[in-house]
């Protein structure tokens, strides 16, 4: 029933195209299809795999262009030694000794963050990607992201 009255919102056949099969999934898809449609946050959905980390993404993510799962962080960093960037690099370490997921880390910074140390060697299970452009400014970068 809650699945059919999630359908019933976004448009059924909207939702039934797009594979969800569970209440969870099904406002996921609304969710995605009303970010996407919003002119004001179209700029920062363009996102691409920082180059060095392209044979990463190539190996973990399927012919589709999806992965199963991982866990998905974002930064804004103007040099290695920022806290964001030390932050992160925590977290990605952390996923590495004691995960076997992938990490997905964006980096908000234009055009990107110093952090040359961050190598597919080093971190064999992260995919980095660049982010089209800065959150304007203004706008709170991180919100609630670390407590």
């Amino acid at each position: 029933a809650l699945f059919a009255a999630a359908a019933a919102a976004a448009g059924e056949g909207d939702l039934r195209a797009s594979g969800a099969t569970s209440l969870e999934s099904a406002l996921i898809a609304q969710a995605t299809r009303t970010l996407c449609a919003s002119p004001s946050q179209e700029p920062l959905l363009h996102a691409w795999v920082a180059p060095a980390f392209a044979a990463s993404y190539r190996r973990l993510f399927d012919s589709t262009g999806w992965i199963d799962e991982a866990f998905i962080n974002y930064f804004r960093a103007p040099d290695e030694q920022s806290n964001f960037a030390r932050e992160t690099e925590l977290l990605v370490q952390s996923v590495h000794d004691f995960s076997n997921r992938t990490i997905l880390v964006f980096d908000f910074e234009a055009p990107s963050s110093s952090v040359p140390h961050w190598t597919p060697k080093r971190f064999p299970r992260l995919v980095l990607f660049q982010v089209g452009r800065p959150l304007p400014d203004g706008v709170s970068f991180n919100m609630n992201k670390i407590q």
